[in-house]
């Protein structure tokens, strides 16, 4: 196959115009040759779809190939993978429309990938940046993703993000697209990852996956996502995820499960809601020196068990 790009940088969108434009200038501010790029906008809305070809237009005056596709069927997997058919780079460049790249995000990946390994995926740091009013007992760490500040090589059961993922086209002729029966619907996040299942099929075919630090991206999280409401609906969609992803890990096939295992999953989603039980009875005797808000106490402490709890109620019904 010729490649006529470089870089297809593709980017699923769905109502979120003020994101878009957000993205679309931190790509171009960037200090390189743009001759070898090309972005292209996968719009899951019909009704946002004249001010996407708007802002295309923008762009496409100053000499850049920006062009945008509507994809009719909703969710991020067809998004994605309506960007893998119309891309024409050699490396493909999935980012997300609530970020924007890191200074030097284009840079760094161009000298990564002048290494030739076509076996590479690539991915790196989300650092959150928060829009409008803080909250006094938000703290970053509950929304970053990062694996400290040196290059490694990603195994089992780590993951790279589908937000910030590099690959090659080479590759992915191997690996295969997004599965569609993952992923999120428009605005619904209740279904385990799409990029988790397919960076495990990478996994499975042996692929290169490197995490580098320089290849990060600030990640913009909405007000209404920095709720206690919010913050625990994102703990469940996790969960879901890692019950995937432990699925995945260990090869197990739940449609072998008999009805012991799901009782035994159910039996163990019972004992974690009595250990819930107990730590709220502790909340107004926690460390304040430690969590000063009773928000903190609950993220940092109650909602991971509530994650084992939905991890186990997950596996039940996967295996159904």
């Amino acid at each position: 196959m010729v490649y006529h790009y470089l870089l297809s940088i593709v980017i699923p969108t769905y109502r979120n115009l003020t994101g878009v434009k957000r993205l679309l200038d931190s790509i171009f501010s960037q200090t390189c040759d743009f001759s070898g790029i090309e972005v292209l906008l996968i719009n899951n809305s019909i009704d946002d779809q004249q001010e996407i070809d708007q802002i295309c237009g923008f762009y496409q005056q100053q000499g850049r190939r920006v062009l945008s596709y509507l994809e009719p069927v909703l969710g991020v997997s067809f998004a994605r993978n309506r960007g893998i058919k119309m891309a024409q780079g050699e490396w493909l460049v999935f980012i997300d429309d609530d970020e924007e790249l890191g200074e030097n995000y284009l840079q760094y990946l161009m000298k990564i990938i002048k290494t030739g390994d076509k076996n590479m995926l690539l991915g790196g740091p989300y650092l959150p940046v928060f829009d409008g009013a803080g909250l006094p007992w938000l703290k970053e760490k509950y929304f970053s993703f990062d694996y400290g500040k040196k290059v490694i090589s990603i195994k089992p059961p780590q993951v790279l993000l589908g937000g910030n993922l590099v690959v090659s086209c080479q590759f992915l002729k191997k690996v295969g697209a997004f599965s569609s029966s993952y992923g999120y619907l428009g605005t619904d996040r209740s279904l385990p990852g799409e990029d988790t299942e397919f960076i495990f099929r990478s996994f499975e075919i042996e692929g290169n996956l490197t995490y580098h630090p320089d290849l990060y991206i600030l990640h913009h999280i909405s007000p209404d996502r920095y709720q206690l409401k919010a913050l625990y609906s994102r703990c469940r969609w996790d969960a879901n995820t890692k019950g995937l992803l432990y699925l995945l890990t260990y090869h197990i096939d739940p449609s072998n499960w008999d009805s012991r295992v799901r009782f035994y999953h159910l039996r163990d989603a019972i004992r974690t809601l009595l250990k819930l039980s107990r730590l709220y009875m502790k909340l107004p005797f926690r460390d304040h020196r430690e969590f000063p808000y009773p928000e903190n106490y609950i993220v940092e402490v109650i909602f991971p068990i509530y994650a084992h709890f939905w991890f186990e109620i997950a596996l039940s019904r996967l295996s159904q």
